[in-house]
């Protein structure tokens, strides 16, 4: 039993980790940063800059449910989104909301098994379960950030195959959607992505470092008592 519930811990924090990565460069705060500084590379008008920015934030809040956010919509993709890629959107938001609910379902289920680990086994147990569930995404991230620099558009492409139907993310460079997100947003997303995990990683991993000399002090104490 012991065994099966280290393993369920392992890969509980594994699967954590890049969910709670992806929501923290996808929070309002980080996006809308990683979106204003890519705009700044591809757009030199403040006006424009300003506007396209506006549209961004818009498809962003759009994208996490917002119904009510101010997309300019119609005909022309140079000026406003098109039906096709609303519907993208729609996609997206289904991928968005559903890592948000398997976060937060995870996050609660990891709170509870670990209450009741601490309780039954002591924190020792938990030692090599989260140095093994931050290795696990850690190698996850290093592998992602090698990738990404070598070729970003074929892992974007190949993320993208990941979740939605061939042809249906594919628009005009000159769309205003392209434009809003250039290029420059998503790869300084993966990188801020790939940087969460290493963070979030490196904590799992020095508190399970920390709770297996712990316990190892406690049983060398306990062996010169006795």
């Amino acid at each position: 039993m012991r065994r099966v519930v280290a393993v369920v811990i392992t890969l509980l924090v594994a699967v954590y980790i890049p969910l709670a990565a992806f929501m923290v460069v996808s929070s309002a705060p980080v996006s809308i940063a990683l979106m204003d500084d890519a705009l700044k590379q591809t757009t030199t008008d403040a006006t424009e800059r300003e506007y396209l920015l506006d549209v961004a934030t818009a498809v962003r809040e759009f994208s996490f449910g917002d119904d009510a956010a101010a997309i300019p919509t119609g005909e022309d993709y140079r000026t406003a989104l098109s039906s096709d890629e609303i519907t993208h959107l729609l996609d997206v938001r289904l991928v968005f909301l559903t890592v948000e609910y398997v976060s937060i379902g995870i996050l609660f289920a990891l709170i509870l098994l670990l209450t009741i680990t601490v309780r039954r086994y002591r924190t020792g147990f938990l030692g090599l379960p989260l140095i093994a569930g931050g290795g696990l995404p850690l190698a996850a991230a290093l592998i992602l950030s090698i990738v990404v620099a070598v070729d970003f558009n074929a892992f974007f492409a190949w993320m993208h195959s990941l979740f939605f139907a061939d042809g249906t993310w594919v628009f005009p460079a000159d769309s205003l959607l392209i434009r809003s997100l250039p290029s420059g947003y998503w790869l300084s997303s993966a990188g801020v992505w790939a940087g969460s995990m290493v963070l979030l990683c490196a904590i799992s991993i020095a508190t399970g470092l920390f709770f297996k000399r712990r316990e190892a002090r406690v049983e060398q104490e306990s062996g010169k008592t006795g």
